[in-house]
């Protein structure tokens, strides 16, 4: 296993190293490389960390730089505020994960999605983790604006309502309004569905 550490300058390196070495041992991993997020407290000239050091001029262009040179299969974060701030560290965490990287810190580990041919049409995944953060409302525009450009795009929600079976909507030939959502109400269908919202005000098939 070949991992990249995340470093910076605001602890003393020999506690640096000695947590790279530990980690690497516990994880059975070899380091590759480590990328210096910036800091400059404790930092003394000269440091040798064991493995190649890369820099960028920010955090992210750092992490970004060392992954497009080494080819690593976890990403170890040994950095800590006020080097790298939350915004920061998800932007980091993504591109690990894109790498195909785990991203591992303290007390976490995620891991890259299992991600798998199941379309044979260019598709595009709006993804979020929290409720109402704004999911469908951005899909719908992502299909008003492909619609404006000459596409003919298809939406596909998931969502913990239901329905247990697949169901299409064309919302490009229906008039998805009221009348058409009672309707579908007294079918018993969930006609709150992200999928009725985007097929009545995007006018796509969803």
């Amino acid at each position: 296993m070949r991992a990249l550490f995340l470093i910076d300058g605001e602890h003393y390196p020999p506690v640096v190293l000695d947590a790279m070495q530990s980690v690497g041992q516990s994880l059975g991993a070899e380091g590759v490389a480590a990328a210096f997020l910036g800091g400059t407290e404790k930092l003394k000239a000269g440091t040798d960390y064991g493995v190649p050091l890369v820099k960028g001029p920010d955090p992210v262009s750092a992490v970004e730089q060392a992954l497009s040179q080494y080819e690593v299969d976890v990403v170890v974060d040994l950095s800590d505020e006020p080097v790298v701030g939350y915004r920061e560290r998800m932007r980091i965490a993504s591109l690990a994960l894109y790498a195909g990287a785990r991203y591992l810190g303290s007390d976490f580990e995620l891991k890259p999605p299992d991600l798998r041919p199941v379309s044979t049409k260019p598709s595009l995944a709006v993804i979020g983790t929290g409720k109402r953060v704004g999911k469908t409302a951005v899909s719908g525009y992502l299909a008003r604006l492909l619609a404006s450009e000459g596409f003919d795009p298809g939406v596909v929600s998931m969502g913990r309502g239901g329905p247990p079976h697949p169901e299409v909507i064309e919302g490009h030939k229906l008039e998805v309004g009221s009348e058409y959502l009672l309707e579908a109400l007294g079918r018993g269908a969930h006609a709150a569905s992200d999928y009725y919202e985007t097929a009545a005000l995007s006018r796509v098939t969803t």
